[in-house]
């Protein structure tokens, strides 16, 4: 290699190392911005829960702190809207997941684009923080979310793994959802998908193919929201196994 040669290769790996350098310092950056702006959010809330008599209940307290979102069921005293708008919270009114009618939630505003949340509709991600904060009511452990590549919630119970999907109408095919439930029994002990009143008969053909010969759309391992999920926790909790149960009995 001559003289001319060698000058062009060090000049090459010397391009390339300072393009390195400058992504790694373009993901730095962007990191750190992620970083300030999640302390931000913590901050609000602990300024929010100093200048009102509002206090989040323990239980609930790293939930709210993560998704950036309080249920009025959070908290211990009676709410003041305008308190929450000031702190740059805005107010929805979701689907309760374990009873018929709605909540109410306030979620941070540095979350929301346009009209979703981490690319969820508002119904789809409050729907799936009421189902952490239910298994968290009721003593599972390692409840965590999953915004992205995996079922939206899972848990612990006496040494179990449980994983909760909640699906929205028309959001996935049959064979899409045969897809995603078969992937999260791979991976986990027990597998439940919560859906709504209009997508149940879908639901149950994609996760138990005989659901329709067997004169019902409602398997062991779906239910709808509302008081069927709140029966199938309650199962769970009290030992009673909702797989070894009749299907006209999960009605």
């Amino acid at each position: 290699m001559n003289n001319k040669e060698l000058i062009q290769s060090l000049y090459n790996a010397m391009t390339l190392e300072m393009e390195r350098l400058e992504k790694r310092v373009e993901e730095l950056e962007f990191e750190n911005k992620q970083y300030r702006e999640a302390l931000g959010i913590i901050k609000n809330i602990q300024d929010l829960e100093e200048r009102t008599p509002i206090k989040i209940k323990f239980e609930y307290q790293e939930l709210s702190r993560h998704q950036h979102t309080i249920f009025e069921d959070w908290v211990e005293d009676s709410i003041n809207d305008q308190v929450f708008k000031a702190s740059g919270y805005k107010i929805f009114y979701p689907i309760c997941i374990h009873k018929s009618g709605t909540t109410k939630a306030w979620t941070h505003e540095s979350i929301l684009e346009d009209s979703l949340i981490y690319q969820q509709s508002p119904d789809h991600f409050h729907a799936v923080l009421q189902i952490a904060a239910y298994l968290i009511k009721f003593g599972f452990t390692d409840v965590e979310i999953h915004h992205w590549n995996d079922v939206d919630v899972t848990g612990k119970f006496k040494n179990k793994t449980y994983a909760f999907e909640y699906e929205r109408p028309g959001t996935h095919t049959v064979k899409e959802l045969k897809i995603k439930f078969n992937n999260a029994k791979s991976k986990y002990d027990t597998v439940y998908i919560v859906c709504q009143a209009l997508n149940k008969k879908e639901v149950a053909r994609a996760i138990e193919p005989n659901a329709e010969a067997m004169f019902t759309d409602i398997t062991h391992n779906m239910c709808t929201r509302g008081q069927q999920f709140k029966y199938f926790i309650e199962r769970i909790i009290s030992g009673y196994s909702i797989e070894n149960c009749p299907f006209e009995d999960n009605l």
